[in-house]
């Protein structure tokens, strides 16, 4: 049996330039969640939507308001939420650090 080692050498390539553009279509994704006065705000929960709006990955801001999310399409959306505050999603595009200031979402009674 003979191997045609030009056919051989052109599967590997192809199939190392799959790998490496799969994986370039990936990034990680951090930022500081703070609120109106600039204090940071902790356990907020932070999420990774897709196109259909479905929550694929997560994470909570640690006690000085900040996240980070690896493996994330820029094609996904990102949304911060907390109870009190506002939700916040915005497109995440090619951007690595996502920084976010959120506002109280109480209303007056009376």
């Amino acid at each position: 049996m003979r191997v045609n080692f030009k056919k051989v050498f052109f599967i590997i390539s192809l199939l190392s330039l799959a790998t490496a553009t799969v994986l370039a279509q990936t990034i990680v994704v951090k930022g500081k969640i703070t609120d109106k006065a600039g204090k940071p705000v902790d356990n907020v929960s932070v999420s990774i939507l897709d196109a259909d709006g479905r929550i694929i990955s997560g994470a909570k801001t640690d006690i000085e308001g900040n996240f980070v999310i690896k493996n994330v399409s820029p094609k996904n959306r990102i949304s911060v939420s907390s109870i009190g505050y506002k939700t916040i999603t915005r497109n995440i595009g090619s951007a690595t650090t996502l920084n976010f200031t959120i506002e109280d979402a109480q209303t007056d009674l009376g």
